[in-house]
C-alpha cells in the first residue's frame, strides 16, 4: 500500500517475469487503489494479511474476494467441489467463490522457525505464514526467494483456476 503512482515494474520481478512476459513488464505502472477497482474485481489478491484488510474497509462487499496470495494458492489446493450457483459467474467469479467456501477448510499454515545466521539477526521477515515477505529490502537473494514464492503461489492459483473452470 506504499507504492508510488506511476511506478515501474521492479527489475527483479521484471527478470523474474522472463521475456514471455517483457510487453507486460514495460507497460506496467503502479496506480492507487480505489473503492472503483475493488468493486470491479472479481478476484483481489494481496500479498499480506494488513492488506487484505484495506480491501475490506474500502469496499465490504469484497471480503469474500479478498484473500492473500498465499492464503488463495492454498485454498486452491483444499479438495472440493465447487458452488453449484453458477449462474452468470465469470470463471473467476466461480473460482473466487470457490475459494470462499473452502475457507477454514485446509490445514493451517505454519511459517517455519528461523535457523542459524538468521534465528539470531532475523530480517524483515513476515511473521504471518498468509503474508508474502517483502524481499525489496532485504538484498537481491532474498528477494528472488520472495519471487520464487510469489511464483509458486502464482501456479497453484492458476491450475486450481483451471478445475473450477472445466
Amino acid at each position: 500500500m506504499t507504492a508510488r503512482a506511476d511506478s515501474t515494474i521492479c527489475p527483479v520481478v521484471a527478470r523474474t517475469i522472463g521475456s514471455d512476459g517483457t510487453a507486460f513488464a514495460n507497460a506496467h505502472r503502479s496506480r492507487p487503489l480505489t473503492a472503483e477497482l475493488v468493486s470491479g474485481a472479481a478476484l483481489v489478491l494481496t500479498a499480506s494479511k494488513a492488506e487484505r484488510s484495506v480491501i475490506a474497509r474500502l469496499d465490504p462487499s469484497a471480503r469474500s474476494r479478498t484473500f492473500t496470495l498465499r492464503e488463495a494458492a492454498a485454498l486452491a489446493a483444499v479438495q472440493g467441489d465447487a458452488p453449484l450457483d453458477r449462474a452468470e459467474r465469470s470463471p473467476l467469479e466461480m473460482f473466487a467463490a470457490t475459494l470462499n467456501a473452502r475457507r477454514g477448510l485446509g490445514t493451517a499454515m505454519v511459517r517455519s522457525e528461523p535457523t542459524g545466521f538468521r534465528r539470531w539477526f532475523p530480517a524483515r521477515e513476515a511473521s504471518d505464514p498468509l503474508d508474502v515477505v517483502d524481499g525489496h529490502n532485504l538484498g537481491t537473494r532474498r528477494h528472488e526467494a520472495t519471487m520464487s514464492e510469489v511464483s509458486t503461489s502464482v501456479e497453484r492459483i492458476a491450475e486450481g483456476l483451471r478445475t473450477i473452470s472445466v
